[in-house]
């Protein structure tokens, strides 16, 4: 049941079966309001990968991560604790570990960088790190 669940935290990783694609690595970046968090996904890299933000295997990723991976700013998805919880009860997700505050970081940097990022996330992600709106 999902009132057994731990709350869901920052830098917490989710595999979620998002159809028609299949299951994917998704890790909570940041707060969105006091209801809902952004949820960004891990891919396998590829050449024409946004490389703002490039995972290596390690101690300080999600051990599901084996492969370098980028986050991928242009598949951002909106979940409340709530949504992850009934994903869960449902078998549509499963929790997958905890990015480092270091490697959050980096991911929430990369949402900085990245030019595939919605523009309205940008300026969360900003707001949250405490860099003024029209800095990069």
């Amino acid at each position: 049941m999902a009132s057994n669940i731990s709350p869901i935290n920052l830098g917490d990783a989710f595999l979620l079966d998002t159809p028609p694609n299949g299951m994917h690595l998704y890790i909570v970046v940041v707060a969105i309001d006091e209801n809902k968090y952004l949820f960004l996904n891990a891919s396998k890299r590829h050449p024409h990968s946004d490389t703002s933000c490039i995972l290596k295997p390690g101690l300080s990723v999600p051990s599901f991560i084996i492969q370098e991976s980028v986050i991928a700013y242009n598949f951002p998805r909106e979940y409340s604790e709530n949504d992850i919880f009934r994903l869960i009860d449902s078998g549509v997700c499963q929790p997958k570990g905890k990015c480092s505050p270091n490697i959050l970081y980096q991911i929430q940097m990369g949402g900085v960088k990245s030019e595939q990022i919605k523009k309205k996330y940008k300026k969360i992600i900003k707001a949250h790190l405490g860099i003024p709106d029209e800095q990069v």
